[in-house]
């Protein structure tokens, strides 16, 4: 669970991302830093139009699993390829993680309501700060371990597929349950 939660993936690419640009493409730390700062301003826009779209359309479910699922198909081809490729790819992962940030933080709020919600998001931010420590942790285990950063890559997609697949659990327990994604949503902008 700790590894699931999207601080887990986030201060890894933080941490890990630049080091791990440079060298598998060999740029000076400058680039680098330009090539972060687009992504990070990348990310920001895709916040920003993820949550727009799923408050528009009324959905939650899809516009978080989706990004995920991206996310970890990028952030598996970062530790796959080599050279400039890893750039769009370790930016895939990255720029999917903070399209989640807007839909993540509205949705406890469509199912938990007053006291209970307070508590479950202090838990969900707990779990969060925890994994914020077991993810670059990981990343810096399986950079000794191995000498590369490749498998350290790829295993923060596990996270990714799996908070992608609790989504979609959620989603079908909502939907059995008689409610749409729509009625969640609007619940949430009236509580």
């Amino acid at each position: 669970m700790i590894l699931m939660s999207p601080y887990s993936r986030i201060f890894s690419y933080a941490f890990s991302g630049p080091a791990a640009l440079q060298k598998f493409t060999a740029l000076s730390a400058g680039k680098i830093g330009l090539i972060t700062a687009i992504i990070s301003a990348l990310g920001a826009i895709a916040l920003v139009y993820n949550a727009k779209h799923s408050d528009e359309a009324g959905e939650r479910y899809w516009h978080m699993a989706t990004p995920m699922l991206l996310m970890a198909v990028g952030f598996t081809m970062s530790g796959l390829v080599s050279g400039a490729a890893v750039v769009p790819a370790l930016a895939t992962g990255a720029i999917c993680f903070y399209a989640t940030q807007g839909v993540f933080f509205a949705m406890p709020a469509t199912f938990m309501k007053g006291k209970p919600a307070a508590v479950g998001i202090a838990a969900i931010n707990s779990i969060a700060l925890l994994g914020g420590f077991v993810g670059p942790f990981w990343m810096g285990l399986m950079k000794d371990w191995t000498g590369s950063y490749r498998i350290g890559l790829i295993t923060l997609a596990v996270p990714s597929l799996v908070g992608a697949g609790m989504t979609l659990f959620l989603r079908s327990r909502a939907l059995e349950g008689g409610q749409g994604a729509a009625p969640q949503v609007r619940a949430a902008e009236q509580g």
